[in-house]
C-alpha cells in the first residue's frame, strides 16, 4: 500500500492461504485481527483527506510496533487494516490487539498542531474447525469487529468459535 507502506489485501491474502494449508495438514494455529479506526470519516470531515492520511500512517505504526517479524500487517482497505499471526492462538492474539490500542491511546498523532483523537476497534479470530477457510475466518474476525464496534468503540473482541455437533454455527462472538 503506497499510503502506509503496508502489505496489500491481496498479498496478505496469499500469506493467508499458506497459512490455512498448514493449519490443515499440520494444525499450525495461526490468528487473525481485523482493525477499523472509530468514526474515521470525523477526521477526515474536520480537518481533511492530508490529515486522514497522516492518521492511516499513525495506525500502520503501531500495528507495526506491536507485532513480531513473523506477522503479516495489511491494510485491508479506506481504514481497515488486517494483520495475520502466524503460530498464534486467540488470546495471545488479543494481547497483540490490544497493545495495538493502547499504544494508539498513548501515542499522540499531531496534524498542522491539532491533535487527532483515533480509537480503534479491534476483531480477533483463530483458525479452527468453523473457520478453515479463508471467507469463515475472515467474516469471524469481522464479526467480532463488528461487536467490537456495537458494544461501545475502542476496544477489542474475540470471536470464540464453537463447533457444536447438532449444528454448523457461525462464530458466537465474546467480549474480552
Amino acid at each position: 500500500d503506497p499510503l502506509t507502506q503496508l502489505y496489500n489485501r491481496r498479498y496478505v491474502f496469499n500469506i493467508f492461504r499458506d497459512a490455512l494449508k498448514r493449519y490443515r495438514r499440520y494444525a499450525e494455529p495461526f490468528s487473525l485481527i481485523m482493525i477499523d479506526a472509530d468514526h474515521f470519516k470525523r477526521i477526515n470531515d474536520q480537518y481533511g483527506h492530508s490529515a486522514g492520511d497522516a492518521a492511516l500512517r499513525a495506525i500502520a505504526d503501531a500495528c507495526n510496533s506491536a507485532v513480531r517479524e513473523s506477522d503479516v500487517v495489511g491494510r485491508f482497505g479506506g481504514e481497515e487494516f488486517i494483520i495475520l499471526l502466524p503460530h498464534t492462538e486467540a488470546a495471545d492474539a488479543a494481547l497483540v490487539a490490544e497493545r495495538i490500542r493502547r499504544t494508539m491511546l498513548r501515542d499522540t498523532c499531531y496534524w498542522q498542531g491539532q491533535e487527532l483523537d483515533i480509537t480503534l476497534s479491534l476483531g480477533v479470530a483463530e483458525a479452527g474447525p468453523v473457520t478453515d477457510t479463508l471467507d469463515k475466518l475472515v467474516k469471524a474476525a469481522d464479526q467480532a469487529l463488528y461487536e467490537a464496534k456495537t458494544s461501545g468503540r475502542n476496544r477489542t473482541v474475540v470471536a470464540e468459535v464453537v463447533q457444536q455437533a447438532e449444528r454448523n454455527s457461525l462464530p458466537e462472538i465474546k467480549a474480552a
